[in-house]
């Protein structure tokens, strides 16, 4: 299961998050919660770190969301965030 998990989430590392707005990384931070909410409820034995790793795109995405309403500057905040995800380099 957690070749599963990292299997899906190494296919995003052609893409470019630097070049995404704000409201286009927060919309795939929250696809990749519901991926892996989607994965915690077909392995039951892996589903606290499922849920733990989509509680942090979810938290991630609502921080973009939040910081772009307040026009401050999310995008170093998401690309820290993102790399020590291990998403971007």
């Amino acid at each position: 299961m957690i070749k599963a998990a990292r299997a899906h989430f190494a296919s995003s590392k052609s893409e470019a998050w630097e070049t995404l707005t704000q409201a286009q990384i927060a919309v795939r931070c929250r696809a990749r919660a519901e991926a892996a909410i989607g994965l915690a409820e077909d392995a039951p034995d892996a589903s606290v770190p499922l849920l733990e790793t989509a509680e942090a795109w979810m938290q991630l995405a609502d921080d973009i969301e939040w910081a772009a309403e307040k026009t401050a500057p999310a995008r170093p905040r998401a690309v820290i965030a993102l790399r020590q995800l291990g998403k971007v380099t």
